[in-house]
């Protein structure tokens, strides 16, 4: 139970960092 609350308090942080991630690619494209 425990290890899923961390991963889904640490999810938001995972979409964040894809979110830039793919700004930056998408960046770097045009």
């Amino acid at each position: 139970e425990r290890e899923k609350f961390a991963l889904r308090k640490h999810l938001p942080d995972t979409v964040e960092e894809l979110r830039k991630f793919n700004v930056r690619r998408k960046l770097k494209l045009d």
